[in-house]
């Protein structure tokens, strides 16, 4: 392996490339790949704060417990 290489390590971008994240040092955080994925898995493309809030409403607003998190972005975008 190269130098700076992690076998079970994932570069996490905490604002996504595809919502306009870059690649500078302040965003990446090297993550295990198991929670890499489990992050995408349960939360989709959020970011950490949205993450938060998706949860503050999601969990404590029972009749909005099963709304996924793209879905619920693109509510808080309109």
């Amino acid at each position: 392996m190269g130098k700076g290489t992690h076998p079970q390590k994932n570069r996490h971008h905490i604002t996504p490339k595809s919502r306009g994240g870059g690649n500078e040092k302040l965003n990446l955080k090297r993550t295990p790949f198991n929670y890499h994925t489990a992050y995408h898995t349960l939360f989709d493309n959020l970011t950490p704060d949205e993450v938060i809030e998706y949860l503050k409403e999601v969990w404590f607003t029972p009749s909005k417990a099963f709304i996924r998190p793209h879905d619920w972005l693109e509510r808080q975008a309109n």
